[in-house]
């Protein structure tokens, strides 16, 4: 067993590599920016933007052979229902299904054997790494990292950060086969004697029971300020959502921006600001409110700097049954970014999913989900300027318990060496 001062090497398998321009491109560009880049080989899957600056490389790969790649899209295609108007293609298949895969694709991922081209087999031979870490996300990039792992005799560790496998998929009679078939092999990977990670304490609940096998709660992480930053005394205050607007999150806004309207009907008491990538505002915004002040989204660099000239923040998740079988175990990277500002975090959604149960049960913020009682919220945190404060203060203490960046990170490589110890 390598002690900790001494190096490892780790394949990266994902959807998305690191310094992505996406939630995960940020959380893996927290998580892993202390190691060296001759430390890290890393391939993606899906189309991104990458920070030119990143240290390091990636290459996108394609899992299938071109006949399937070529079956795929234009099955795809042919089949494609017309989105609704102004909803992107995904939005509008969650809507109507609550899956993103039809069961003629999960057969495709059991017929077709994932592709391991000569030239990546040189590069990870040349590599030779030690630990592959993989948040997988389809059955065919899962077929993938266990032929790699099975010809580099490399152990493999894997990062859930939603319930990928129950999701992605429709449940019916057709494509029960390999569901089973994946479910199975999904199961001996988590049972590697490896220690894995998951992205919520509902998560790790989840997968314990479903799967078996052992986790750590590793999920984004961030840079905590010193407490003590004196609230704005301006009016209206800035109420600020920051992230992407898919997943009908565009629609909860839409409904706490109508709800604002009422709550500024005889005063000014908040205006709405939201930071979203620049296609989702292309996309949504002409079925959200115009009191909505909508900003491009910033760097993550600059993230911290708009959330603190904030004065509340806001998280939102889908009321939507089909939609919230994607949230309901996860926790939004966002949130730790959200606490390490010092502000008041209001959340609005169903209660049941895991962001919503990870706030109650932390008590940091305020977690609501009818229009009312956010009403209520809203005008009680205006009149209580000492309330403002000391809800920030006691998320950002929690916040740098559970998301310091040091801790987050030494957990990870902890797990990523073998040695499974958590450090929180």
């Amino acid at each position: 067993m390598r002690t900790q001062k001494e190096s490892y090497k780790v394949l990266i398998i994902n959807p998305f590599p690191i310094d992505a321009d996406c939630p995960i491109g940020i959380m893996m560009s927290n998580l892993f920016e202390e190691f060296e880049s001759n430390r890290i080989l890393q391939y993606y899957t899906h189309e991104c933007k990458i920070e030119l600056q990143s240290k390091f490389k990636s290459r996108r790969i394609d899992i299938r052979p071109t006949f399937a790649r070529e079956f795929h899209r234009t099955v795809r295609s042919l089949l494609r229902k017309e989105a609704s108007r102004g909803l992107s293609d995904s939005d509008s298949e969650l809507r109507n299904t609550g899956a993103r895969h039809s069961s003629w694709q999960v057969w495709l991922d059991l017929i077709v054997p994932s592709e391991l081209k000569r030239d990546m087999f040189d590069e990870i031979h040349n590599f030779r790494p030690d630990v592959i870490y993989t948040q997988v996300y389809s059955y065919s990039l899962l077929k993938l990292v266990i032929k790699i792992s099975n010809i580099f005799l490399c152990p493999i560790v894997v990062h859930t950060l939603d319930d990928w496998m129950g999701s992605n998929n429709k449940e019916d009679i057709v494509s029960w086969i390999p569901d089973f078939y994946f479910n199975k092999m999904f199961k001996k990977v988590l049972n590697n004697g490896e220690k894995h990670m998951v992205a919520s304490p509902k998560m790790k609940c989840y997968m314990e029971r479903k799967y078996g096998g052992k986790y750590s709660f590793v999920m984004n992480c961030s840079k905590f300020i010193e407490i003590g930053t004196t609230p704005r005394e301006t009016s209206p205050l800035k109420l600020v959502y920051t992230g992407g607007l898919m997943l009908e999150r565009f629609q909860v806004l839409d409904e706490v921006a109508t709800i604002l309207k009422s709550v500024n009907r005889i005063k000014a008491k908040y205006e709405m600001h939201v930071f979203a990538p620049d296609a989702h505002i292309r996309c949504y915004q002409e079925r959200m409110q115009d009191n909505i002040i909508f900003h491009n989204g910033v760097k993550h660099c600059e993230v911290s700097s708009v959330l603190r000239s904030a004065d509340v923040l806001m998280h939102v998740e889908s009321f939507n049954p089909n939609v919230v079988k994607f949230t309901k175990y996860s926790l939004s990277t966002k949130i730790p970014e959200y606490l390490s500002s010092a502000k008041p975090v209001i959340y609005y959604g169903p209660k049941s999913v895991g962001v919503a149960e990870f706030l109650a049960g932390e008590k940091i913020g305020i977690c609501t989900d009818s229009s009312h009682e956010l009403e209520e919220c809203l005008v009680q945190l205006y009149d209580d300027r000492e309330r403002r404060i000391a809800l920030g203060e006691e998320g950002c203490t929690t916040g740098k318990r559970l998301f310091d960046k040091g801790t987050m990170q030494a957990t990870l490589s902890n797990i990523l060496q073998g040695r499974g110890e958590s450090v929180l």
